[in-house]
């Protein structure tokens, strides 16, 4: 009874202090008989948050780990990262693989995104097996990106969207990243 009143108790200290979590798991260890609970909050842990931890007295002990967003794994481990995506479909006829792919609807996996070179130059295709869906230049691709993440974060206004809001953070390094790349091509493109 203990485990899941302590699991409700910091998923709403949590959520209190804007950081909202799932619990895990929780459970009794085998060996030492010692009750476990295991959270996942999406935006980290607050320091409110720790100084509750040291002073409730049904906790003994607690670790935290922080766990790479998707975009910085893709950053730092960018081949390992693609690795796990090789179940990806033949491409349509035409193109080469540039890097990826990557699923954009998993579990099901039916639809990818890849980086390709083809007919039409080097560019993003988002396909199914053997069918393009959409094709787009770079310059395409990064406008596009750019309206999809304006988009997104009006997003964050309207509704209350935990997978748009627990990725916040890897939407604003987006932006920045996007803007500054875009100001680069049209300062090139202009001279």
């Amino acid at each position: 009874m203990l485990l899941p009143r302590l699991a409700d108790a910091v998923e709403r200290h949590l959520e209190d202090c804007g950081s909202p979590a799932t619990t895990l798991l929780y459970g009794v260890t085998t060996k030492r008989h010692e009750g476990f609970v295991i959270l996942e909050a999406a935006r980290g842990i607050p320091l409110a948050v720790f100084q509750w931890l040291e002073e409730d007295a049904r906790v003994l002990d607690y670790t935290v780990n922080d766990v790479a967003s998707t975009l910085q794994e893709h950053e730092a481990f960018p081949a390992e990262w693609y690795q796990l995506h090789l179940s990806a479909p033949a491409l349509p006829d035409g193109y080469t693989l540039l890097a990826g792919p990557i699923s954009i609807d998993s579990p099901s996996d039916e639809r990818w995104l890849g980086l390709v070179t083809g007919p039409e130059g080097d560019g993003m295709l988002y396909y199914e097996e053997q069918k393009a869906l959409l094709f787009l230049t770079v310059e395409e691709a990064l406008r596009s990106t750019l309206h999809l993440y304006r988009m997104t974060t009006t997003l964050l206004n309207c509704c209350s969207s935990g997978f748009v809001q627990a990725h916040a953070q890897d939407l604003a390094v987006l932006l920045r990243d996007l803007s500054g790349r875009l100001n680069a091509r049209k300062e090139a493109h202009d001279a």
